[in-house]
């Protein structure tokens, strides 16, 4: 609650009072200079480690490779490792989606009934 009334966007004048900033750049440059944060250090990482985790996992069963910007979203800072892990994603991305993924829609489609089952004899019925 005390950041929120310590914001760089509000200031008070002389009487006290207080008042919105009425240029938006100046809300801008107040943001940046002190970013909203979680009161407690350690609260704040677990929570951006627990938002990485679960974009990992939705991610995996999504498009079958971890979430891209990992490295920013756990630490706060885009790394050069991070890069070298988005790029090995964006292959992997790349090859499931053009050799894999079609026979696993396709299996899919079938489950869930958007596409009919059509049977065809290898025989020649």
């Amino acid at each position: 609650y005390r950041q929120l009334q310590e914001r760089k966007g509000m200031q008070v004048d002389q009487s006290g009072a207080r008042r919105r900033r009425t240029l938006p750049l100046e809300s801008i440059i107040g943001y940046r200079k002190q970013p909203l944060t979680l009161p407690w250090l350690e609260g704040e990482m677990a929570h951006r480690c627990l938002w990485a985790d679960n974009a990992d996992a939705i991610s995996n069963l999504y498009a079958g490779t971890p979430a891209l910007k990992g490295d920013f979203t756990r630490t706060g800072k885009r790394t050069k490792r991070g890069a070298m892990n988005d790029g090995v994603n964006s292959l992997q991305r790349y090859y499931l989606n053009n050799f894999i993924d079609a026979d696993r829609q396709e299996g899919m489609d079938l489950l869930v009934g958007s596409t009919q089952f059509n049977y065809i004899s290898s025989e020649g019925d």
